[in-house]
């Protein structure tokens, strides 16, 4: 006790007494989702393990939003089958969703050789069937193709049985099955869980300095993966008086581009002496193609990835860039610096 002594009177002040007895706290201190002592550091902004975070980021990269999710529970649905009738299933498909990384499976029927990708998710998978199948065997034809993928399992109650109950490995909520024009049924049977476990709302102040809570974090960089401040890394003087103004992006200019037709070539012509661009699919829903040349060669970009250029000399006759997304009625945003 000698450690709490304040001029040679002992302060209680900072020994800390639990009324929880040793078995309590440590059922308390175990994490089930990590399987493991809870010894990592909390934060004023993380109060718990997190699956996944959410963030929002400014044009330099940096962030100014950020939501950390611990998911606990997952969904399940229940999917009715109906029977083809003369290749009525041909091109048809259904489209589940992973939780965590928003992809979309898509599975497509292939009738007696008849049927093709619809060219609207992430990852499209052919489910072969023959003319005038029954529910039955649409059914368990399915179940194998869903099997096969790493984030679903799905139940069929006997192998006469026209429906499936489909879970889904990742934890939290997800969007219902879409059933398109096939004419099955499908129907919510448990909602997935998650809830939030911290969050964090920055501003930055001309220097680029985080503002956390009104204060001002000179020499700190947030992290998103530790929800911590973490100290700048070092940075180059330079001496020499150099004058920077024709490298330095100015003047932003914001453009939403309308695309309402699922893998049709959208375009934009970039003003004349744009420097810089950030371009992505409005809320993340699709993943989405980039071209320099109409009809050329493409650079695919995932759902919620951003592409950008910088360093850029844009002169008549190239300054025009293509885009295609993956699904209908989506918007491109697009924000450019001269």
């Amino acid at each position: 006790m000698s450690d709490n002594k304040v001029n040679n009177k002992l302060d209680f002040r900072n020994v800390k007494n639990s009324q929880f007895g040793g078995a309590q706290t440590d059922r308390m201190e175990f994490s089930e989702l990590q399987s493991s002592k809870r010894v990592y550091h909390t934060t004023p902004i993380l109060k718990d393990a997190y699956t996944h975070f959410i963030q929002q980021t400014n044009v330099d990269g940096y962030p100014t939003f950020v939501e950390y999710w611990q998911a606990t529970s997952s969904a399940k649905d229940k999917l009715q089958f109906s029977s083809d009738v003369a290749g009525s299933k041909a091109g048809t498909y259904i489209v589940l969703q992973e939780y965590l990384t928003k992809r979309t499976h898509v599975l497509y029927y292939v009738v007696s050789g008849s049927g093709v990708a619809p060219g609207i998710g992430d990852i499209e998978t052919p489910i072969n069937i023959v003319t005038n199948d029954s529910a039955a065997l649409i059914t368990y034809a399915t179940k194998l193709v869903i099997d096969a993928i790493d984030e679903f399992t799905a139940i069929q109650n006997g192998l006469l049985s026209s429906f499936l109950e489909i879970e889904y490995f990742q934890f939290g909520e997800t969007s219902a099955i879409d059933v398109g024009t096939t004419g099955f049924i499908s129907t919510r049977l448990v909602n997935g869980t998650s809830f939030k476990v911290g969050e964090v709302v920055l501003e930055y102040d001309v220097n680029g300095h985080p503002i956390y809570n009104g204060s001002t974090l000179k020499g700190l960089l947030y992290n998103p993966y530790t929800a911590s401040f973490d100290v700048e890394r070092d940075e180059i003087t330079v001496t020499a008086t150099v004058d920077l103004d024709p490298l330095i992006s100015k003047d932003p200019t914001i453009y939403n581009v309308a695309m309402t037709t699922a893998n049709t070539e959208y375009s934009l012509v970039l003003p004349l002496e744009t420097k810089r661009f950030q371009m992505n699919i409005q809320d993340h829903k699709s993943k989405y193609t980039v071209s320099w040349v109409s009809g050329g060669a493409i650079l695919t970009k995932s759902p919620g990835t951003t592409y950008e250029e910088q360093g850029l000399e844009v002169i008549p006759g190239k300054d025009t860039i293509y885009f295609t997304g993956k699904k209908n009625n989506l918007t491109m945003e697009i924000v450019t610096w001269k």
